[in-house]
């Protein structure tokens, strides 16, 4: 079983998502909107999941790890329920927001790709369930996608030349994107390098990253791609919220199936 050192690093991050958004979150709780509240905990709870699921499977606790696995197959759709949510939120606000009238489509664009993303891993880690090489780095791979966004807040955040004072320094986010993302491709190849044989999840996952490194500053010039995010946004958020939610209860569904129906001949053949 590899990542010993996950529930290290799953506490790691958490801490560093404390300092990334501090400012822009915890320090005004208030008056956050409500999407955030729901994505901050889903998000935090997805990580500690995944270090608890690491830490019972490398101490041999297999109830322990058998009931974080199960939670977190009834919990995914509400993690994507909360990536839903930060969409419709920024999506609401671009019209009357500064900040999010210059980047909004653009983050919009990054949140569709890292939703997708994370429930095709998430299904897969599913369907390579007990496949010890395979199932965890497809779990641990999920993280990459709330890894950019907290570094490039951080990055914005304590980098001198990238800190934002006014709506005419709007433009030193791009740079933070970028360099978050670039830190994350960084992470996905060194953990494909490790394992290059079982590595298909990192592989896939730089290539996603990179696409949307490719796509940040471009997709804002797109007419077809502001309408449909300026769309999502005048839709109720209740209907966000059940369609993102039903996407991660059919991926959760569609993994947990395909792992049953590759586990049926080695039963029948082992009776």
């Amino acid at each position: 079983m590899p990542y010993r050192t996950a529930p290290i690093a799953m506490a790691f991050l958490l801490a560093l998502t404390g300092i990334a958004f501090w400012p822009a979150y915890y320090s005004v709780l208030q008056s956050a909107p409500l999407a955030f509240h729901v994505h901050g905990a889903t998000a935090t709870i997805w990580i500690v999941l995944l270090g608890l699921q690491s830490w019972s499977a490398h101490r041999q606790l297999l109830p322990v790890h058998a009931f974080a696995g199960k939670a977190s197959v009834a919990y995914f759709p509400l993690l994507l329920a909360g990536m839903g949510g930060v969409l419709h939120s920024m999506a609401a606000a671009t019209p009357a927001d500064p900040f999010y009238a210059v980047h909004g489509a653009h983050l919009g664009m990054i949140d569709v790709i890292a939703g997708g993303m994370v429930a095709w891993l998430f299904s897969r880690a599913l369907a390579f369930r007990r496949r010890p090489h395979l199932h965890p780095r497809y779990m641990m791979a999920t993280v990459l996608f709330l890894l950019a966004p907290i570094i490039g807040r951080i990055i914005g955040g304590f980098v001198p030349m990238l800190q934002i004072h006014g709506p005419a320094e709007f433009w030193k986010f791009s740079y933070a994107v970028e360099a978050a993302n670039l830190v994350a491709i960084a992470v996905a190849a060194a953990l494909y390098f490790e394992a290059p044989r079982h590595g298909r999840p990192f592989a896939v996952s730089a290539a996603a990253l990179a696409v949307q490194s490719v796509l940040f500053p471009i997709v804002g010039e797109s007419a077809a791609w502001n309408a449909v995010f300026l769309g999502i946004g005048a839709l109720p958020l209740s209907l966000v919220l059940a369609v993102a939610a039903a996407v991660g209860l059919a991926a959760a569904w569609s993994g947990w199936v395909a792992g049953a129906r590759s586990l049926a001949p080695t039963r029948m053949s082992a009776a």
